[in-house]
This record gives C-alpha cells, sequence and structure tokens, in this order.
C-alpha cells in the first residue's frame, strides 16, 4: 500500500511563543512549501486562506527524485487588520489526496492523520515598527482551556491554533 499524499507550508511572517499566532505585514507575500506522495508523481497542490472553505492551485515544481518532495508557491494578499486560516493540500496522479479537514484519524502521534495544514495568521503593519504593540489577548486566552470561552475566538480559529 502507498504511503499518505501530504503537502506542508512554511508559516509566515513571526510567530508568537504563547499563542502560536503568526503576524505578517501586509502586502504579498508569498508562501512557500513542499509536496510529497511516495513514488507517485504529484498532481497538484492547493492553497486555501480561508480554512478550507475556498481552494486555488499552486505553482508545482518537480519533485527532487523518484520518492523525492515537489517544492510548491503562492503568493497570498495579506490584508491589513485580518486574520486568516492558511491551509495546503496535495493530491498525486493516481487520484490520492490528504483527507478534509475535521477527519478524526487516531493514531498514536498522528503519523497516519494526513489533514490538511492549517496555519492562524493575523496581519497587521505594526510588525514593522521596532517596539510597537501588537494586541494579542484572544489569542492568548484561546491558549488556555479555562479561558478559551472568553477569548472570542471562534472554534475553528482555536482548531487551527493548537490542534
Amino acid at each position: 500500500q502507498q504511503l499518505p499524499v501530504r503537502a506542508l507550508m512554511a508559516p509566515p511572517g513571526f510567530p508568537d511563543f504563547v499563542s502560536r499566532t503568526r503576524i505578517c505585514p501586509p502586502g504579498k507575500v508569498r508562501i512557500e512549501g513542499k509536496a510529497w506522495a511516495g513514488s507517485v508523481p504529484i498532481d497538484r497542490v492547493e492553497f486555501s486562506d480561508d480554512n478550507g472553505k475556498s481552494w486555488r492551485e499552486a505553482a508545482l515544481k518537480e519533485k527532487n527524485g523518484s520518492y523525492g518532495w515537489a517544492s510548491w508557491f503562492v503568493d497570498w494578499d495579506a490584508v491589513d487588520g485580518t486574520t486568516a486560516i492558511l491551509c495546503c493540500r496535495a493530491f498525486d496522479k493516481e487520484g490520492r489526496s490528504q483527507d478534509r479537514l475535521g477527519t478524526e484519524i487516531f493514531n498514536y502521534a498522528s503519523f497516519g492523520c494526513t489533514q490538511p495544514q492549517q496555519v492562524y495568521v493575523k496581519v497587521n503593519s505594526s510588525i514593522e515598527s521596532p517596539g510597537a504593540e501588537i494586541d494579542l489577548v484572544s489569542e492568548q486566552k484561546a491558549a488556555k482551556k479555562a479561558l478559551e470561552g472568553e477569548s472570542g475566538l471562534p472554534s475553528e480559529a482555536i482548531q487551527a491554533l493548537y490542534q
């Protein structure tokens, strides 16, 4: 049996350690990643900036060997003052794809789970100003189970941050 198809992205921006939020400046941001499908050729990689509600195809390069990874990229328009949940997924030439978001697969260490990677991003122009303050109170409250309800974040955002 063939191993699962997988795409991963390098999260954009700068990380907040406590909340796991990525903060990036507004503008065009190049999202880069890798895709793998074992010995099977990769058909495509798709990218979403709305937690998988809509998808668009990324630019895909050739695999770096028979069992190698293929690089991919997409340019994302980061709008100041917004948050986004970025996702990526891959498909191979045999029609296999990653699991859908929310697919629960129990296995130790999640090695069999191939749900699309989720990255919670807050777009804020202040990240470019040394010493500027960026409000991450909601995201930091969501990090603690006892305060999760006070965060004001939707459950899909909390899932993207802490799954």
